[in-house]
């Protein structure tokens, strides 16, 4: 019995099983579509786990590259950040690192801070505090990660 895989264009769309008539004999998968309906069929028998979303190029079938199930958001509202910071004991760390930024980058840095509605993963205030509070790349996109499901 056979199994073959729907292709729309490189990637399995679906997944079909074989079918049988009432004396147990395979039903050809030729009569098991309308005449008008055209598509890809690749069998599929020997490929164990072959699933939906699979690719299939050069006579090989390739799984899909592994979601991101955190990805990391570029964007969270001003509140998210200052909650993820408070649950991360930082929020005192950066509001007093902000209040001692000297002269004019220290005063753009506070009205950011105190009248942003958002702040941006890439924001350069951002940039500029997390070495300052000893914050990895991977800590700061733990942070913003935290912060979206707040």
């Amino acid at each position: 019995m056979k199994t073959y895989a729907r292709m729309e264009g490189d990637t399995v769309a679906e997944i079909i099983l074989p079918v049988v008539d009432e004396n147990d004999q395979e039903i050809p998968i030729e009569l098991r579509f309308h005449p008008d309906i055209v598509a890809t069929l690749v069998d599929v028998t020997s490929v164990a786990g072959i699933e939906q979303g699979w690719t299939y190029s050069n006579g090989t079938f390739s799984a899909p590259a592994p979601v991101d199930p955190d990805p990391v958001p570029q964007v969270v509202s001003m509140r998210q950040a200052r909650l993820a910071l408070l649950n991360d004991n930082l929020l005192q760390s950066v509001n007093d690192a902000i209040a001692n930024m000297p002269g004019t980058e220290g005063d753009e840095a506070r009205v950011e801070w105190q009248f942003s509605s958002t702040v941006e993963r890439n924001w350069p205030l951002v940039l500029a505090l997390a070495p300052t509070l000893n914050i990895s790349d991977a800590q700061l996109d733990s942070l913003f990660i935290a912060a979206a499901k707040l």
